[in-house]
C-alpha cells in the first residue's frame, strides 16, 4: 500500500478521494495534496484529523456514523421492543478500537431509557 500511495502522490493529482483507512497511506506520503475520506468510523482516533469541527492539515471528509448514534439506537430499540431489558454490544477489541465511542453513549442512554423501573444495561464484553 505504501508503494502505491507513493506512486499516486508522485503523479501530483489535485486531490484524493478515498474510502476508509487506506487513505492513511496517502497521508503518510503528502501533507499538501488535499485528501477527502469517506466512511471512516473514528477519524480523530484513527489519526486522520485533529478534531471533527476543525480537521486541520490537508485531510477532511465524511463519517457515516457517529458515537452518539449508539444511544439513539438503544432508544429506538426500547421504543419498538419495550420489554427488552438487556442489550449486548459485541465487538472485537483488536479491530474495533473505536468501540468506546459507542459504548459510552450507550451506557448513558441505558441509564435514561432504563429509568422507567426496568433494568436496562449496557456492558462491555470482548
Amino acid at each position: 500500500m505504501q508503494r502505491f500511495a507513493k506512486e499516486l502522490v508522485a503523479s501530483q493529482p489535485t486531490s484524493f478521494f478515498h474510502q476508509a483507512h487506506p487513505a492513511l497511506w496517502l497521508l503518510k506520503q503528502t501533507r499538501t495534496i488535499p485528501i477527502i475520506f469517506a466512511t471512516v468510523v473514528d477519524p480523530v482516533g484513527s489519526g486522520f484529523v485533529a478534531s471533527l469541527p476543525r480537521p486541520g492539515g490537508n485531510v477532511t471528509g465524511f463519517i457515516n456514523i457517529e458515537g452518539s448514534m449508539a444511544g439513539k439506537w438503544l432508544e429506538l430499540l426500547k421504543e419498538i421492543a419495550p420489554r427488552v431489558n438487556r442489550v449486548a454490544i459485541l465487538f472485537n477489541p483488536a479491530t474495533a478500537t473505536y468501540a468506546e465511542n459507542f459504548l459510552n453513549p450507550s451506557k448513558a442512554a441505558a441509564a435514561v431509557v432504563g429509568s422507567g423501573g426496568d433494568r436496562s444495561t449496557c456492558s462491555r464484553h470482548a
